[in-house]
């Protein structure tokens, strides 16, 4: 247990002095890893956990692989530049900061993915709020408030699909009991976005025309532009694989640039690579690319490294039966539940480790309190899957900076949503106890 929390402070201390996350990752890794050989670990042993761990991401660096393509290859074809286009002369008459928490609201419960969400439309809402000269890091906190609330509630989200079949409970008791926290948490962000978005109104309106014209003059924007979102939707609205709906939809942006814009193969294949750049007079429209990720997944492969270690050396099952023995109340059952779910999420890094666990590992707690298992579905919900935007080392909050193109310290103070929940959750149970 030692060994676990020390090697937290060194992630934290490190953050803290503004460190990259993979740097932070790489200190603490190493810690556990030396600690372990003078514990009397083979290293033959520690180095197989370690290539085990790795090996568990392969489909995440695949996915982030592709999105860093797809999002240059998305500007070459046309695709973001026409949405841009369509909403800098639509939403620069609205508040654009409420605006874009429920757009994101909207496509999240649609398409039941945070990372769906964010890679498409998320994408599209920062470049426009960066045209406006909106306030990015308000922008990004409301775009990763709407996001995040398709993988918590979505019925076809992966997220709640998982924790329902972990529980064994019905999906429309466990949206039932969600709402109690949603609904009250929802109004009042909208009413915070609202207020936030009063002062981000674009003034400019020349600049708006500038770039309205960057636009116009470098791609040819037409209805074709849209093809590749709107395969993606398809696509992941359908259940296919995420790198199978990402490679699909980035195989139909090169067929619409060399179409429609007249790329050639070498300028797909140098914006794959190194990403998209253009300027104008007032106006720079840039981003994605394979190297842009390369920072993003040397952290995840330190991030899984370190779980499978980490597993290896039995320190967090040792973890959870310390935290348990806390557990006396129905309500501190609940509420223990969603924080053992947090801190599985900042341990492991992972949202999928911090439902699967707490699920398995606290039903008989439940059962034995007597308390509905809907309520281990709202704690690890409400708690855990909506929070991992607020751990900097977390795939998913790493993911979502990357895209939105902006710092954690940044994001962090805005992203209204994941304080908002928690709180109401917790004033929920302490009004009405669970049963």
């Amino acid at each position: 247990m030692e060994k676990l929390a020390l090697s937290l402070t060194i992630i934290s201390i490190s953050i803290f002095f503004k460190m990259p996350v993979y740097i932070a990752l790489a200190l603490s890794l190493a810690y556990i890893y030396i600690s372990a050989l003078f514990g009397g670990s083979r290293p033959r042993d520690l180095n197989r956990a370690l290539l085990y761990g790795a090996r568990s991401a392969k489909n995440v660096l695949v996915i982030l692989s592709l999105i860093g393509i797809l999002t240059s290859i998305w500007i070459k074809s046309g695709t973001i530049p026409y949405l841009m286009h369509f909403g800098l002369n639509v939403l620069k008459n609205y508040n654009f900061i409420l605006a874009s928490f429920l757009i994101m609201t909207i496509i999240s419960m649609s398409l039941g993915s945070s990372m769906g969400s964010l890679s498409t439309m998320g994408v599209v809402l920062m470049a426009i709020g960066r045209s406006l000269d909106i306030d990015t890091a308000i922008l990004a906190g409301a775009i990763i408030s709407g996001a995040y609330i398709g993988d918590r509630s979505s019925p076809i989200s992966s997220a709640f699909n998982l924790v329902t079949e972990m529980t064994d409970t019905d999906p429309m008791l466990n949206i039932k009991s969600m709402n109690s926290s949603l609904i009250p948490a929802f109004l009042i962000s909208c009413a915070a976005f609202y207020a936030l978005g009063l002062g981000q109104t674009p003034k400019d309106f020349d600049k708006i025309k500038v770039a309205l014209d960057f636009l116009s003059s470098n791609f040819n924007l037409g209805v074709f532009c849209i093809i590749p979102i709107v395969l993606l939707f398809v696509l992941i609205f359908l259940r296919l694989k995420t790198s199978t709906a990402l490679a699909c939809s980035i195989a139909s942006a090169f067929v619409v640039a060399i179409t429609f814009q007249h790329a050639t193969l070498f300028e797909l294949a140098k914006a794959s690579l190194l990403g998209f750049s253009a300027s104008g007079e007032s106006m720079e429209l840039s981003g994605g690319g394979f190297i842009s990720m390369l920072k993003v997944l040397a952290t995840i492969i330190l991030a899984t490294a370190y779980v499978g270690l980490l597993n290896k050396l039995e320190l967090f099952e040792s973890a959870m039966d310390m935290f348990s023995k806390t557990i006396k109340t129905k309500y501190s059952l609940v509420v223990q539940s969603g924080i053992i779910s947090f801190l599985i999420n900042v341990i492991t890094c992972n949202q999928t480790i911090g439902i699967i666990v707490p699920s398995q590992f606290l039903k008989n707690h439940y059962k034995k309190l007597q308390v509905r298992l809907e309520c281990l579905v709202h704690a690890i919900s409400d708690l855990g899957t909506f929070t991992v935007a607020l751990i900097p080392w977390n795939i998913n909050s790493i993911l979502a900076c990357s895209l939105l193109g902006i710092s954690f310290g940044q994001l962090a103070p805005y992203a209204l949503m994941c304080y908002i929940l928690p709180v109401v959750f917790l004033i929920r149970y302490k009004l009405a106890p669970p049963k």
